[in-house]
């Protein structure tokens, strides 16, 4: 059966074209199911996807979409949604790009006056997932520091990725490499996303972050370590974050130990900081240290003290990583990492 519809979600409009057919990837689903699947395909403004239901049956759908678009990238559409925006914002089942555009965006700074606070809700494996990041963890750490931002985890949230402000809604899809927003400002509409919105947060639990603010390690840095060390880990960390590879996989332990290697800190004095300001236990350290000599990024030195046994000055092994500009650094010991 095939027929074409318009349907509305969230008061978006769209164009259907929709078929109900039997489907043999569905045959072992148990009991009745509904549920909304995104299927990475484009043409033109449409967004396909299937809606599943039973078990063998599903409704497939080609939407094209008539409401207000944004397209382009995360940052684009966050910059969109956010501008002169205060208030309570709900950012609902955030991807990790989507959580890491929130801190390239010109208007998420604890130095603007007047600032909305932004109340991110997904379950609890979803918010482990996308703080994974040493960087996007930080710097999360320091906005909820600040009170800008408020992490709760709730036990299910089906719909996909939506940011609610007090004038509108943008539901967030990904098309294969693009980003669009599709958005509603009906008053109505609004008012009810953002009601349904409290009412999901002030049932969730707060969700708590185990990696410090970003600012308390760099300000702990400079003062226990060095401010050569805090100033070029300071460097690299703003290389992350304006270049968009703040969910590289290289974590706070790894990037203080290659800086700390550039400058020739002993192991004993970055792994007590690191668990000092909690980035880290020493051991943690310790076996990271041993990693980055294996692969042949770091050496150490062995430095005698008046009593007990001699302790490790870091040093470079690598050319690559002794010579990159701080600029270069994450980016130049990743490849090594995973040659």
């Amino acid at each position: 059966m095939k027929l074409t519809h318009q349907v509305e979600e969230h008061n978006v409009s769209y164009i259907c074209n929709v078929s109900c057919e039997r489907d043999p990837a569905y045959d072992n689903l148990a009991g009745p199911v509904w549920w909304h699947v995104d299927t990475p395909t484009r043409a033109g403004p449409s967004v396909t996807g299937e809606l599943i239901l039973n078990k063998g049956f599903c409704i497939k759908y080609d939407m094209t979409v008539t409401s207000n678009v944004l397209g382009g990238d995360v940052e684009h559409i966050l910059s969109a949604a956010l501008q002169d925006i205060s208030g309570e914002v709900y950012l609902l089942n955030p991807t990790a790009s989507i959580l890491a555009g929130l801190f390239r965006s010109e208007h998420v700074s604890a130095d603007l006056p007047d600032q909305f606070h932004m109340r991110v809700v997904a379950t609890e494996s979803r918010l482990k997932t996308i703080t994974d990041p040493f960087l996007i963890a930080s710097m999360t750490a320091d906005l909820i520091e600040t009170d800008l931002l408020t992490l709760r985890s709730v036990d299910s949230l089906a719909q996909r990725a939506i940011i609610i402000t007090p004038v509108h809604l943008i539901s967030v899809v990904q098309i294969d490499e693009q980003v669009i927003g599709l958005t509603a400002v009906e008053r109505e509409c609004v008012e009810s996303a953002n009601a349904s919105a409290r009412s999901v947060f002030e049932a969730g639990e707060a969700f708590s972050l185990r990696t410090p603010p970003l600012s308390k390690v760099q300000q702990t840095l400079k003062s226990e370590i060095g401010e050569g060390v805090s100033e070029e880990f300071r460097s690299v960390i703003q290389t992350l974050q304006h270049t968009n590879k703040m969910s590289n996989r290289l974590d706070g332990v790894t990037l203080s130990l290659l800086v700390a290697a550039r400058h020739n800190v002993l192991l004993y004095e970055i792994s007590k900081w690191g668990e000092d300001v909690g980035v880290a236990s020493k051991a943690t350290f310790s076996r990271t240290k041993s990693e980055l000599e294996n692969k042949g990024l770091i050496s150490t030195e062995k430095v005698p003290i008046e009593v007990g046994r001699p302790r490790l000055r870091l040093q470079v092994a690598a050319e690559s990583v002794a010579e990159a500009d701080p600029e270069e650094l994450a980016e130049n010991a990743y490849a090594l990492l995973n040659n």
